[in-house]
This record gives structure tokens, sequence and C-alpha cells, in this order.
């Protein structure tokens, strides 16, 4: 080591030349360092949702959650499950341990709650998956509209036309009402037209679906065969045949019931400076630049004016990367004022071309 450092004492260009290329490399690198608001993390943890629309939190908790959770124990690697009955909807939280295998553990979990055969007729199909960090730089809002139809349309067409930027890969509408096709059966019209309210759900339960027919090989190939029967509109619905009598006269759902086609009764609404408003949440994949994805989408905000009818507002909504420009302005600060000192130290006992 002392050889090594008399020599470079003496050759003062091989010296020079040593701290360059370090001074150059370290300039060259700074465009690759990821810059990043907060860590990225994975998250231990397996979320098992089930919904079973309309029970109560009691006939959830005994008729869903129980019973999940008597399958879980016993499988590798889970350290604890936690369960949640609300008004419709069972949720189970599973934690691993750190150094577990998750994709064995959650092929594991998969198969204990799929095989499990006793849960209630009307739930549906359990939805397993591992927990993700959430990464969100901005949010948009969108204004403009008071038709809450029209607003989310148009909400899904800004969050479409943002995932088409070239920054951007991954952008939900969030806060709106899911879709939802209510029949609301008549008593009186069930008397009158001799049904039943069991008559009615099995004709929406039966005819409202798409079934396979086959395929048919011709010389050309092999044909396909799909009949597509399925109802997702309101006007669909009302259009069902219930019952056809001796007659040939035929019942349609609309002559028993009312069919709404709106949203989900879930009472929550967003409303952004006094206006009903969706929003666009735009989230930063892997190592994908946060000031690169928040220019983008700001750039996109600013022109958007003739793209959409007259009177819809888009506005950028915390903004994450604002809080990123002000850390690195306080790092930058900290970091001049450190050389600064460490010079004013140096040029205290050497000579000033020694201390640069």
């Amino acid at each position: 080591m002392k050889g090594m450092i008399a020599w470079f004492a003496t050759n003062h260009v091989a010296a020079n030349l040593v701290m360059g290329f370090a001074v150059f490399a370290g300039l060259a690198s700074l465009g690759r360092i990821p810059i990043k608001p907060y860590p990225d993390f994975d998250v231990p943890l397996i979320v098992v949702t089930v919904p079973y629309l309309g029970a109560a939190p009691e006939e959830v908790e005994t008729g869903v959650c129980a019973r999940i959770e008597e399958r879980l124990p016993g499988i590798t690697g889970i350290k604890e499950i936690r369960s949640l009955s609300v008004e419709g909807k069972c949720t189970v939280y599973i934690e691993m341990f750190l150094d577990a295998d998750r994709q064995q553990t959650l092929g594991e979990v998969e198969n204990q709650i799929n095989a499990i055969d006793t849960f209630p007729e009307e739930t549906e199909r359990p939805i397993i998956a591992l927990a993700e960090s959430n990464n969100v730089v901005l949010e948009v809002a969108i204004t403009g509209p008071t038709d809450e139809r029209t607003l989310k349309e148009l909400g899904r067409r800004v969050r479409d036309d943002i995932l088409a930027l070239p920054a951007v890969t991954h952008a939900d509408l969030i806060n709106v009402r899911p879709y939802e096709i209510s029949v609301e059966v008549s008593e009186a019209s069930l008397s009158r037209n001799n049904l039943t309210f069991d008559d009615v759900a099995r004709a929406v339960r039966e005819r409202s679906l798409d079934l396979p027919g086959g395929s048919i090989k011709t010389e050309q190939g092999e044909i396909l065969l799909r009949t597509a029967g399925q109802a997702y509109w309101g006007h669909e619905l009302e259009n069902l045949v219930v019952t056809t009598r001796a007659d040939g006269t035929r019942v349609f759902v609309r002559d028993v019931a009312r069919v709404v086609d709106g949203f989900e009764d879930t009472g929550q609404a967003l409303r952004f400076d006094g206006k009903p408003a969706a929003l666009v949440q735009v989230s930063r994949v892997g190592d994908q630049d946060v000031q690169e994805v928040s220019a983008t989408v700001s750039d996109y905000v600013a022109r958007a004016s003739g793209r959409y009818p007259e009177g819809v507002e888009l506005t950028i909504w915390r903004d994450d990367s604002v809080v990123l420009t002000f850390r690195m302005r306080a790092l930058l600060d900290s970091g001049v004022q450190g050389l600064l000192l460490v010079l004013i130290l140096l040029a205290l006992f050497l000579r000033p071309h020694l201390a640069i």
C-alpha cells in the first residue's frame, strides 16, 4: 500500500487520470440510478376474498370464513391467519414467514380452498392472490358530467388514453361504483301470471348464459360453435322469456318485474372541488422513473382540453414526484454545503489548490 501511494505521489499524471476516470464514471452512472420516493418491498401476504352477496356478517363468518380457517392450518410457510367478515363478503389475510416459498404456499392455499364443497350456494368463486405493494405516482381527477354513468364511461376513456402513453404501464379507475342490473319482481304481477319468484330466478339463470355447441370439421378446418345468450344490458334481461302459455303467448321478464340498469348500492361517492368526479390512479411498475411518469401524464393532461367534451376538466392530484423533487433538492443542498465545508476546512491547513 505504501509503495502504491509513493508511486502515485511521484506520478502526478497517473493520479490525475485515475481521479478523472472516477469522476467521469460517477457522472455517467447518475442517469442509471433509480429514483423512488419509497423503497420497493414484497409483502408476504395472501389475500382470499369470497363474495357472499346479501348475507349478514354473522352468516359470512359461519358459512365462509370459519370454513376457510379450518382448512388452512398445517400449510407450510403460514405464520398467521386473520379474517374479516362484512356484509356480503369474507376476506381472509394469510401472513407468511419471510423465508417461505410464496408460490408454493399460494398453490397449497388455492388447493385447500378450492376443495371446500360446503360453501353456501349463493357464494361466488373465491379470489386468491398475493398482496402487492401499491406504488402510486399520481391521480387524475375527472370532473364535468353530473350523470354517474357518463362520468364513469369518461373515466374509463381517460384511463385507456393514459395507458396508451409510452411511459405508463399501469392505471386504474377507482372510487366509482360497479355496474349492477337489479330485477325487482312484483308480487301482483306474479299472481296475475300464475308464477313464482323461483320461476323468474330460474329463467334469468338458465336463459342468460353463453353455451358451447361443439365443433364442425370442414375441409377448410374446424369451426367452433357457441351460443351467445348472456344478457349484459337491462333491455336484454327484460326480453328474456319466463314461460310460454298453452295458447302460445309468452311472458317476459318485463311483464313481471322492473329491470334497473344501474349501480351497486355501496354508499360511496367522490367529489372533487365540490363536483362529482372519477379518479384515475397511475402507478409505476418495477424501476420506472417516477418523474418521467409524472411528466408524461402532466403533459397529457395539459393537452387534453380538446380531446373530451366541453366542460370536462382533468386535474392532477397527489403527485408524488413533487415530494420526490423536494427530497432531491434537500439532498443536493446538503451535498453542496458539505462539500464547501470540507473545502474550507482543508484550505485552513493545506494550500488552496491541494484542498480543491
